[in-house]
This record gives structure tokens, C-alpha cells and sequence, in this order.
């Protein structure tokens, strides 16, 4: 599951020079089981030589939604 927001220019320094460049962030939704292989494939898909990749730590789900999660990464259809 993935949501990608509205395009944004950003602009940050590389290398020793400001660089800006419009990129379209994601947000992508999986299990802490999952997390480690995600961020894994994801950087060695990505163009950027360090692309910006984070974790955020979850406190707290809605149950319910958190099923559909667990479930929906893990192939199942989710009830």
C-alpha cells in the first residue's frame, strides 16, 4: 500500500553544491516484520545515490486498520 503526495521541489546540498530537483514523495505502509526488506529494495530500486528513505515509528494503530495491514502484506485478502 502506497500514497504518493503531490510533487515538490526541493533543494539541498550535494556534494558541496545546492541542487533542487521536483520529486514526488511516498508513503508507504508495512509491517515492522517487513520494514528491514522494504528500505533494503527500495534503495537499490531508487535513482539517487542516497535516496531519502525513514522509518517512523508507529505508537499506536487503530486496530482494525492494523489487521488490514498485517494482511495485506502478507498476501492475504484482508476480511
Amino acid at each position: 500500500m502506497r500514497q504518493y503526495l503531490a510533487p515538490c521541489k526541493s533543494i539541498y546540498r550535494w556534494k558541496g553544491v545546492v541542487e533542487s530537483a521536483e520529486e514526488v514523495p511516498a508513503i508507504i505502509k508495512t509491517t515492522g516484520a517487513a520494514c528491514e526488506a522494504l528500505v533494503a529494495r527500495l534503495a537499490e530500486l531508487h535513482s539517487y545515490e542516497v535516496p531519502t528513505i525513514t522509518v517512523w515509528p508507529i505508537e499506536m494503530a487503530l486496530e482494525p486498520y492494523a489487521a488490514w495491514v498485517a494482511e495485506s502484506v502478507a498476501g492475504e485478502e484482508p476480511s
